[in-house]
């Protein structure tokens, strides 16, 4: 048995116990790389520590691999497919009603052992919490590459009416624990936690176009505070270059999340300006995708031309109370090279511009939706007030061919 599986194996049976975070015993592969072994945590309830995305489930037809069923009350059970793994191996799970009824899906039955029978055992009942009906965890073992390894999920179900008077479910799949342990960058240790943001059972993949596929990684403070919110300095998305201790680390998680494997990053370095004061802005290169965190209206960043992909920021400076403005680069791209000693300007943020943008939406209908653009050409798609609530809506007058107003409408950010 591998070194890995043998972590997720006490992982196992530790089923849910806090286990501390210990330093694990360097084991050099070559010059400074350091492999630091990470311990799983189960969570104890469905509440997340630290926020996940989870796996979005598309619903279909009865898979021809599910040989045995139990009889279901509702005439309209709903099947469903989990892929996990390496080989995106497929799980199948099936929503009933108690009830018999074509909604209130509360029972879900899940092939947990893949092999194609939904026996009694494998029949859950959903329970009520803050991110809907809830069912879960549940086991599954999970192929990580050379092995397969245990990994939990809780599944969580949202039901809602349409336009049209029907109903509408989904279904969404979270991973129930995370590895951390206690990681050396150089001189400064740190407490990692490495999460399955989308619910696919491995932990390794990085940052691509959107931010929100990848997996999780949190930098925590020297005193190992726990802060779980996805908008904080501390959670961001893998990436293969971390900052900690004002240099770069190029890191490597194992598929199963048992290991982080860590060297230094021998490159020069450049800066990064904004006329803002402190901002996040996700960069790309050829190496891949990294995340920035600017203060004072600047950060350090290995030199290399880059593509924005994101940006965020808070405002205004020093306001206990403050907008956070979260937006996407620009559709033709804007590309930051940044020379090695030298500095390179980044053109986002105020003022923003507002456009009501106008499209048919059928016979005699009219979208109407709200284009936020700031000085850099970026698009915003958030907004948020104190880091959670929805500020005021923005508003749009529409008026008759005199000028009378005939209807005031709010645009709802996010």
């Amino acid at each position: 048995m591998s070194l890995l599986c043998r972590w997720c194996v006490i992982a196992g049976l530790l089923l849910g116990l806090l286990v501390l975070p210990v330093l694990a015993k360097d084991q050099p592969s070559g010059g400074n790389r350091k492999e630091f072994l990470l311990r799983y945590h189960r969570l104890p309830g469905v509440t997340q520590e630290f926020y996940t995305s989870g796996q979005y489930l598309e619903a279909g037809n009865r898979p021809a691999r599910l040989q045995a069923e139990p009889a279901y009350r509702s005439r309209q059970p709903l099947y469903w497919a989990l892929h996990l793994g390496v080989k995106k191996e497929a799980f199948t799970l099936v929503l009933d009603s108690s009830r018999g009824e074509k909604r209130n899906y509360d029972v879900l039955h899940v092939d947990a052992d893949g092999d194609g029978r939904l026996t009694p055992a494998e029949r859950l009942v959903g329970a009520r919490s803050p991110s809907g009906l809830t069912f879960g965890p549940v086991k599954f073992e999970v192929d990580c590459g050379p092995e397969k390894c245990p990994q939990w999920f809780f599944f969580v179900v949202l039901e809602s009416d349409t336009e049209e008077g029907a109903v509408r479910c989904r279904l969404y799949a979270t991973n129930a624990g995370y590895y951390t342990g206690v990681v050396q960058f150089g001189s400064e240790k740190r407490q990692v936690v490495v999460a399955d943001n989308n619910g696919n059972g491995l932990y390794h993949d990085l940052v691509t176009e959107d931010e929100w596929e990848a997996d999780r990684v949190w930098l925590l403070d020297r005193d190992g505070k726990l802060d779980g919110t996805h908008r904080s300095p501390q959670a961001q998305p893998l990436t293969r270059w971390l900052e900690v201790g004002g240099r770069y680390w190029q890191v490597e998680v194992a598929p199963d999340g048992s290991a982080l494997t860590v060297e230094p990053l021998d490159l020069p370095l450049g800066t990064l300006r904004s006329d803002l004061h402190e901002y996040t802005v996700l960069l790309r290169s050829g190496e891949g995708t990294l995340r920035v965190h600017g203060k004072d209206g600047t950060a350090r960043v290995p030199a290399g031309k880059y593509q924005l992909l994101q940006c965020a920021y808070r405002a205004p400076r020093g306001s206990e109370r403050h907008l956070q403005f979260t937006a996407d680069a620009p559709e033709k791209g804007f590309a930051v090279q940044i020379p090695a000693g030298g500095t390179a300007e980044v053109p986002f943020g105020p003022p923003l511009v507002p456009r009501v943008v106008v499209s048919a939406a059928g016979a005699g209908e009219l979208n109407l939706d709200l284009d936020l653009r700031g000085r850099g050409g970026e698009r915003y798609r958030e907004v948020s007030y104190n880091g959670s609530s929805r500020p005021l809506p923005a508003q749009v007058e529409i008026q008759d061919a005199n000028g009378r107003r005939l209807t005031l409408l709010d645009f709802h950010y996010g």
